[in-house]
């Protein structure tokens, strides 16, 4: 099979151009290259930089789940009839047809200090539900997490950090394991996996420094109003669910203010420290991209500056090719093709460099933080190649059709 009869004679001819002036090739080719490269390399920094965050989280992930918080009352309602915060709320918005079967758990925690054989750590024990470990993206180690014979039996059964059974059981075994917490002692069932937060903290309010009992038990012992810090109110499917979460939230927001007689002492805004983490990562992928942007369009110049020497320098080749018959479009076309084979040539190596970065980096951050995915997303890596396909289309029809539109006998006078 005739290899050459597969593609154009102009695409023949730029390839072999190309080849002929290598050197001045691969360097116009290097800013593609580091342009696309950058590219996929930032934005799977960024998507596995965002999952590493939320997998550090030790709040819930506001973008699927309703949170209830507990506030003071406001200073002009100081006065008038209300409730609290407490389990009721949340067995009242189970029951509301309006929320349809969406899943509604509370939780309440108090900072106190667990004991065993003379050792002592400042802990927050903290009541748990069923869903607790899916809603807090939470992993056992060891042993297993409460389940609903340890609800309803009230048993005095635990779950604790990976600190706390660091601290307390220095890499032995904790399960069967009593703690005891106020003059409670709390049978070990399991341990938790680290889940570390990205900065340093001296609150006992992280997973890894809580002590996990039925939800049941906690109130029987700890908690007779029954109280709550927190209620958390996921809609009924996983995923988009058919109400959005502004409407589910004010879905929530009309069941707590009619049993709390409109007294505001809950808030369901967002959380603002996640909604600031969400605008640094979109602040920080405005300015890279623009970095990037800059970047290829630098080398774009840099590819026109190139083909228009190689114009130049080719003068005598164009003037006998147009002595010979060749029309203006082909000898453009041409041009074209070598701008367009070298930006192609660029972002598909770029492409190739910036995927293998990114697996380096996320291997050497895996090992330096615990928790680090390899995300490389496609969109990425198709707008590379296509982005320096568009760049040599751009900066590449200049040097053509200034090629094309030689005047034949000034071309062969330069001979």
């Amino acid at each position: 099979m005739n290899v050459a009869a597969l593609f154009p004679a102009e695409l023949l001819h730029a390839a072999r151009a190309l080849y002929a002036q290598r050197v001045r090739s691969l360097l116009a080719l290097l800013g593609i290259v580091l342009g696309t490269s950058s590219l996929v390399l930032l934005v799977a920094l960024l998507d596995g930089g965002q999952g590493a965050l939320i997998a550090a989280d030790q709040e819930a992930n506001e973008s699927d789940v309703v949170i209830v918080r507990a506030k003071d009352v406001p200073g002009p309602q100081q006065l008038r009839t209300r409730r609290e915060l407490s389990r009721a709320d949340a067995r009242e918005l189970s029951a509301s047809r309006t929320l349809g079967a969406a899943q509604v758990s509370s939780e309440r925690g108090k900072g106190t200090v667990a004991r065993i054989a003379g050792k002592e750590k400042r802990v927050t024990l903290a009541s748990a539900q069923l869903q607790t470990s899916d809603v807090y993206r939470l992993h056992i180690a060891r042993g297993r997490f409460i389940d609903a014979a340890d609800l309803e039996g009230r048993s005095h059964v635990c779950v604790i950090g990976h600190e706390v059974a660091g601290a307390l059981f220095a890499g032995a075994d904790p399960l069967g394991e009593g703690l005891r917490i106020e003059g409670d002692v709390w049978r070990v069932i399991g341990v938790l996996e680290n889940k570390p937060m990205l900065g340093s903290t001296d609150s006992t309010a992280i997973w890894n420094r809580k002590v996990l009992v039925p939800e049941t038990t906690y109130d029987a012992t700890h908690n007779p109003q029954r109280a709550a810090d927190k209620l958390l109110v996921r809609p009924e499917r996983p995923g988009p669910s058919l109400v959005p979460m502004d409407d589910l939230r004010r879905l929530v927001g009309a069941v707590l203010d009619r049993r709390h007689f409109g007294v505001q002492n809950y808030d369901l805004a967002p959380n603002a420290e996640a909604q600031q983490a969400e605008l640094i990562l979109a602040i920080l992928r405005v300015l890279l991209f623009g970095a990037t942007a800059i970047s290829l369009f630098v080398s774009g110049i840099n590819v026109m500056n190139v083909m228009l020497v190689s114009v130049s320098e080719r003068t005598v080749e164009i003037g006998i090719r147009r002595a010979v018959g060749a029309p203006p479009r082909a000898i453009g076309s041409q041009f074209a093709f070598e701008a367009l084979l070298l930006t192609g040539a660029g972002g598909l190596f770029g492409v190739s460099l910036g995927a293998a970065l990114a697996a380096l980096a996320a291997f050497v951050l895996r090992r330096a933080l615990g928790s680090w995915e390899l995300i490389l997303q496609p969109w990425a890596m198709l707008g590379g190649v296509a982005v320096s396909l568009f760049i040599g289309l751009v900066f590449g029809t200049y040097p053509a059709r200034r090629a094309a539109r030689l005047d034949i006998v000034r071309a062969l006078r330069n001979e």
